[in-house]
């Protein structure tokens, strides 16, 4: 019955890293939606996962070419300065790095894990 998401899960991937890659990961995302001037929300966070490309030169590609999306506005707002200062912007490439290096079946575990949480949280309310 859970064979498909037990395969899903990938043998190398221990539960304190995963636990630290969702912090790193959810710590820039954060920052990249408040250098943005947007709240750090579970719902902004959410959607700028949803929106990051699975590579670096998609990323790249995104800042060059910005296409309006909250992900574009927030990566141009950090770029120039306007909200970001030093340490903020390394939180941010910490966390877009660590997102986008993953592997398909650990990024999809990491994504995965970090909607669960904000979710979760959301109905606990």
């Amino acid at each position: 019955m859970f064979d498909d998401v037990i395969d899903l899960v990938p043998e190398e991937f221990t539960a304190a890293e995963l636990a630290a890659s969702c912090e790193t990961v959810v710590a820039g995302l954060g920052a990249l939606l408040l250098a943005a001037g947007h709240p750090p929300t579970g719902l902004g966070v959410c959607e700028l996962l949803a929106a990051t490309p699975p590579t670096l030169a998609g990323l790249a590609a995104l800042s060059a070419a910005p296409d309006g999306s909250l992900l574009s506005r927030a990566l141009t707002a950090a770029r120039s300065g306007r909200a970001a200062d030093g340490r903020r912007l390394a939180v941010i490439a910490d966390g877009l790095r660590r997102l986008v290096y993953q592997p398909p079946r650990r990024r999809a575990l990491l994504e995965a894990s970090i909607r669960g949480v904000f979710l979760g949280h959301t109905l606990a309310r």
